[in-house]
């Protein structure tokens, strides 16, 4: 048996971008763990400028802050997903996707985790980073605060 669909209305690309940007926005609004891997991004991202990577680290760095942003936001969406159709009472069922999609952004935070112990591991070039940021505080106190603002000051608070 096959499952008879609807003919797909597509909207125009600018009104697709225009989609997934509210969706950005509300997910970085309401989620505090998106919030987090934003700013954790951010702090990867300036240490990678700082240790002078190369093409292919550089790749790697932004496929793995990439992945587990789009990860974040996956999980949120089936949240969102799971307790709109659930309500109050969730089924067994949606608590079990809920935990295996969260499950999917730990291995995928830890993943990236991994993927950073080997591109920022190299104890000489992290010393010599640390000594420049020593030497050079106010640029690494202003991505630092910027990462924190990222966490704990979304531009307006939303309720659901």
């Amino acid at each position: 048996m096959t499952l008879k669909l609807p003919p797909k209305r597509s909207a125009g690309l600018i009104k697709s971008f225009s989609f997934a940007l509210a969706g950005l926005s509300s997910a970085y609004l309401r989620e505090r763990n998106l919030r987090i891997h934003i700013a954790a991004g951010i702090i990867a991202l300036y240490a990678g400028f700082l240790f002078g990577l190369s093409r292919h680290e550089w790749v790697l760095l932004i496929l793995t802050v990439g992945l587990t942003v789009s990860c974040e936001l996956m999980n949120a969406a089936l949240e969102h997903l799971a307790d709109l159709t659930c309500g109050e009472n969730p089924h067994p069922l949606a608590k079990a996707a809920k935990d295996m999609a969260a499950g999917a952004v730990l291995i995928c935070a830890l993943c990236s985790f991994g993927a950073a112990f080997f591109l920022f591991g190299d104890i000489e070039r992290l010393a010599a980073v640390l000594r420049g940021c020593l030497a050079n505080p106010l640029p690494t106190l202003f991505i630092l605060a910027v990462a924190a603002c990222a966490v704990f000051f979304p531009a307006f608070s939303v309720s659901e």
